[in-house]
């Protein structure tokens, strides 16, 4: 054979000779020269073209003829191909005749003669294809010569066909192995009586097709005797289960699924006509000898490559199908769960992966549920992409958990928190940023006599704001814990079951608008509680300078010298680090500063009114107990039996 010997390369050197004519809107031009043929010999070949005006490909049209005679390598060759392209598919008769005369094949030597006689339209098998060879091959030894010929091998083939599907009266006879007639209906579904005869084996097999249905198979060997297997042998069940065909074909696909049935059509090899003459067409298809992958244009070949299967050739057989429900399956049972709890995201990935599920597993699903599914399917999909478009993303998350992953306090806490907001300014208020670091700036020019509470509250707070409030919100968006995983989604997995959702973008199960929302409020009742504790500590140290100056004009004996012990102690306690060590929210220094500022005013209306003055330096003269006078001017804090101050931060 030629494609034995031959290099891939394919070219044109050649004549063209341009003539003029008014067809397909331009010129037709006529090539006459080599032509490619897989092998290391060109044949020559003669054609008309023109240049597609799109795609600026050369379409063949009208005649082809090709021709080798071959030489050194392929001596003893002739072929010879003939017939017609109709804008660059075949169209018409063609012909193809291939002539040996002890032509190398690769280890046999070939004599004899091989034909292709096929029919075309718009590039389709139409009509009828005979196929004939006549063949006979020996052995060639340079030490001792020719061999004798194996037997001859004869081959005649007729087939028909329609739009490129077979059709029609098949008739084989290959002899002394095999003689076949049958026949296609024009829908390519055998019919009627199929005969074929294995004269190597002795054996002979008819075969009945009645309403695309084979009803009978007989097969009996040399002496008439039927042999095992042949539906004669069981009358009853074969006509029981004709009847049940009948029967099954006439009831709708609900019926049928709910009895437990299905129609399925068997084609090619699963056609038992169909198998024992594949041999045959596959001769036809041959592209060594027909040269279809050189010369082009036969739509019947491309699909032939691809499958390597006769088009066509079908019956339809009942099935009994085992249908399953959609609730028996783990990963439907998901879907549905995540469906009913809003996640559509999650439900459309489990639907997704279900559906690939059917098709690689070969689900067997009534159609009812497959439509129910396909829905479910759907709606999902539009839920996911509506929602997606108001969930974050894992990426604009990253810089809110970047906040809580990072165990460091104090000012690098306070650096890595203005960074974070840096980071998130396009989502949340970047006044924020200015905010905290204006706190941050006015720690070092405080007196920390008054403004301790407010420097470590303003630290302290803010990283317990956002390990304890942001993680809240943060934790639940990004799912540590487990408590709601992100998820992937990838808007084009619909319609393409190749696109996975990993390819997608990744989502976090929360609404990006809501947990802004959430957190703006939280950050806005943390700025307002730092300002609160700001405000009320300069009210503190306004009121200590006040009764400083009242005490400079109004001196008094008992009042201020208890006013001034308490407070000192205060300073002394509020003020020493290990007051900070457990981290005191901002509530907690709210109610502390408030009743220190409350007890304050107290102390300033005594000094502003000269009766309550002296009430108040003679109550606390007749006073032997030094707890009770603090509590007498500190009525809300708590205190020790020697007047030191007790429980700071008690209410």
């Amino acid at each position: 054979m030629i494609s034995n010997k031959i290099n891939l390369s394919v070219y044109i050197s050649s004549l063209f000779l341009i003539i003029s004519g008014g067809c397909y809107g331009q010129s037709l031009k006529s090539y006459n020269g080599l032509f490619a043929n897989g092998g290391n010999q060109k044949g020559q070949a003669t054609y008309n073209y023109y240049e597609d005006s799109k795609t600026k490909e050369y379409i063949k049209q009208g005649a082809f003829r090709y021709s080798l005679v071959g030489k050194d390598d392929n001596k003893g060759l002739k072929h010879t191909i003939s017939g017609n392209y109709e804008k660059g598919l075949k169209h018409g008769i063609w012909t193809y005749k291939v002539v040996m005369n002890d032509y190398f094949l690769g280890y046999y030597h070939g004599t004899g003669s091989i034909t292709l006689t096929a029919n075309y339209k718009n590039g389709l098998a139409d009509g009828s294809w005979k196929y004939s060879s006549k063949t006979k091959t020996r052995l060639y030894s340079k030490y001792t010569g020719w061999g004798p010929y194996n037997p001859e091998n004869i081959v005649n083939t007729s087939m028909n066909f329609r739009k490129g599907r077979i059709v029609g009266n098949v008739t084989i006879n290959e002899v002394g192995v095999l003689k076949v007639n049958g026949n296609y209906d024009q829908n390519s579904f055998s019919t009627g009586t199929w005969k074929m005869d294995f004269l190597d084996k002795n054996q002979n097999l008819e075969i009945t097709y009645k309403d695309n249905y084979m009803t009978d198979f007989i097969g009996r060997n040399s002496s008439g005797q039927i042999l095992n297997g042949s539906t004669s042998l069981y009358p009853k069940e074969n006509a029981e289960d004709y009847q049940r065909y009948l029967d099954v074909r006439e009831m709708s696909k609900e019926e049928r699924e709910n009895a437990g049935f299905s129609l399925d059509t068997f084609c090619v090899n699963r056609n038992v006509a169909t198998k024992y003459i594949k041999p045959y067409f596959d001769n036809m298809m041959s592209t060594d000898w027909f040269l279809y992958k050189y010369i082009k244009g036969d739509l019947t070949y491309n699909a032939y490559s691809y499958k390597y299967e006769i088009p066509g050739g079908c019956n339809i057989v009942v099935k009994q199908v085992n249908y399953s429900r959609l609730e028996d399956f783990s990963k439907y049972k998901e879907a549905e769960v995540y469906m009913n709890s809003g996640l559509y995201l999650n439900a459309f990935n489990a639907y997704n992966d279900f559906r690939r599920k059917i098709k690689s597993d070969d689900l067997t699903l009534k159609s009812s549920d497959l439509k129910k599914f396909t829905e479910k399917l759907e709606i999902s999909f539009y839920k996911a992409d509506s929602m997606s478009k108001h969930l974050i993303t894992a990426e604009e998350l990253y810089p809110f958990t970047n906040v809580l992953v990072q165990h460091t306090y104090g000012t690098k806490r306070t650096d890595r928190i203005n960074q974070s907001f840096s980071n998130i300014s396009n989502l949340l208020n970047n006044n924020w940023k200015e905010e905290v670091n204006r706190i941050i700036t006015e720690f070092d020019t405080q007196n920390m006599d008054y403004y301790r509470p407010y420097k470590y509250g303003a630290l302290y707070s803010l990283d317990e704001y956002l390990n304890q409030v942001w993680a809240e919100e943060i934790k639940f968006c990004s799912g540590w814990g487990g408590v709601n995983s992100e998820v992937y989604f990838n808007n084009k997995s619909l319609n393409d079951e190749k696109a996975y959702q990993n390819e997608g973008v990744q989502y976090c199960n929360c609404n990006k608008d809501s947990l802004v929302a959430k957190l703006t409020n939280k950050m806005e009742d943390y700025l307002d509680e730092i300002n609160n504790v700001l405000l009320i500590t300069k009210q503190i140290e306004s009121k200590v300078n006040q009764i400083e100056e009242l005490n400079l004009s109004k001196k008094t004996k008992i009042l201020y010298p208890t006013y001034a012990y308490v407070l000192s102690d205060f300073k002394r306690r509020y003020t020493d680090v290990r007051t900070f060590a457990d981290r005191k929210t901002m509530g907690d220094y709210i109610n502390l500063l408030t009743k220190i500022n409350t007890s304050l005013d107290k102390v300033i209306s005594f000094y502003k009114s000269d009766d309550d003055l002296k009430t108040m330096e003679k109550t606390l003269k007749k006073m032997d107990n030094i707890k009770q006078k603090h509590m007498l001017l500190f009525p809300l804090l708590t205190f020790r039996s020697d007047g030191d101050l007790e429980g700071l931060y008690d209410n």
